[in-house]
């Protein structure tokens, strides 16, 4: 019994990294495929029509506006932006380390200036 106090740290951290691994593979859960609805997994950027939202919530606006035919109106003819020039791209610092030698001077038959 002398040798279970001895090992005791290592068999905790092996214990430990055990609950992390069953931890982590029970959060991962990569049996399964995610169970995602096709509505919300979908993005537009331009959206062209309003959301549901303001729809559902004047309903009786939208048959008053139906009623009076509304003008159409004229398409605005936004100028195309040009792209802006790429700059030119600083070339990289050079990673030249001087390595650090104590012994510059030393002659190698006496040592006594060495620290």
């Amino acid at each position: 019994m002398n040798s279970l106090p001895r090992y005791a740290p290592l068999i905790s951290i092996l214990a430990l990294l055990v609950l992390v691994t069953i931890g982590g593979s029970a959060l991962a859960n990569n049996n399964s495929a995610p169970q995602v609805e096709n509505q919300p997994a979908t993005m537009s950027l331009d959206p062209t029509t309003p959301p549901a939202s303001d729809q559902s919530a004047s309903p009786t606006t939208a048959t008053q506006e139906s009623a009076l035919p509304a003008p159409e109106p004229a398409p605005t003819q936004v100028p195309a932006r040009q792209a802006p020039q790429p700059q030119p791209q600083a070339p990289p610092v050079p990673l030249n380390y001087q390595y650090y030698d104590d012994d510059w001077d030393d002659d190698s038959e006496d040592d006594w200036d060495d620290d």
